[in-house]
């Protein structure tokens, strides 16, 4: 055993050049068949397709990487269940006594067999510990996996109201810029005044600024459905147009009939 011991040798493991390739589609729905809380029956995974807020959620609790650390918890405390149900080993001894002055000359052997009964008495209390961790640990897991699948769902959302408001800012960013245009040319004509001119250049801006700040948004709102979903920054997931909470806004031209009659 001393010559076995003696060939482990330490070796340095090369740490990744590059980052963990994303999970593909077909990985995606090989996990979600492994699920043991799949209630809503297999579910399809494409990722080249728009995702719906449940295969969002679903991908959530698969992939991503903090839930990964803590059902690898959940492994630890399985094994510490069964941990707690061994007994330990019988202590086994043996011994040879030769003389070499006394009288008589007799060899003598002894032997013994030893085993620790206290753990019969304690075995019962450590795996209810045991078990009480682990199912302690399983309702950690589930929460977070809920949690998770709910900003995974809520991130969509809000995608899709941040790219509604970045499209009216943008359209509000040309608009007000292809007003400044017009009066800088009435300007030039003698139309309108300076102080006019100061008032378009002030609301350009202003609108310039909105739409700039939709945009980083909107990015920052993608890059964290990345972070949930376990992708890469520059990964690209498509969302299913959400339904419309509220009715569409009426015709202005059925308002105004409205109120005269």
């Amino acid at each position: 055993m001393i010559a076995l011991g003696g060939c482990v040798a330490y070796r340095q493991a090369d740490l990744p050049d590059r980052p963990r390739p994303d999970p593909t589609s077909e990985d995606l729905r090989l996990a979600a068949a492994g699920l043991e809380r799949s209630a809503s029956g297999p579910v399809d995974i494409d990722l080249s397709r728009p995702l719906s807020p449940g295969q969002l959620g679903l991908i959530a609790v698969i992939a991503n990487p903090d839930l990964r650390a803590q059902r690898a918890r959940l492994g630890v405390a399985e094994a510490q269940v069964f941990e707690a149900g061994l007994l330990p080993d019988p202590q086994f001894s043996f011994s040879l006594d030769r003389p070499v002055s006394a009288p008589g000359l007799v060899d003598a052997i002894a032997g013994g067999l030893g085993f620790d009964t206290s753990s019969l008495y304690t075995r019962p209390l450590r795996q209810r510990t045991a078990r009480a961790s682990r199912d302690q640990v399983r309702l950690d897991v589930a929460w977070l996996e809920w949690q998770a699948a709910g900003q995974a769902r809520l991130l969509a959302a809000r995608i899709g109201g941040l790219e509604t408001v970045r499209g009216l800012a943008f359209e509000a960013s040309l608009a007000a810029d292809d007003a400044l245009d017009r009066t800088l040319r009435a300007v030039a004509r003698g139309d309108l005044s300076a102080n006019d001119l100061e008032a378009r250049r002030i609301a350009a801006a202003d609108a310039g600024d909105r739409a700039r700040s939709a945009e980083r948004d909107l990015q920052a709102a993608r890059f964290g459905l990345n972070a949930a979903l376990g992708l890469s920054p520059d990964a690209v997931v498509a969302l299913i147009d959400p339904p419309l909470s509220h009715p569409p806004a009426p015709d202005p031209v059925d308002l105004v009939e409205r109120a005269y009659r």
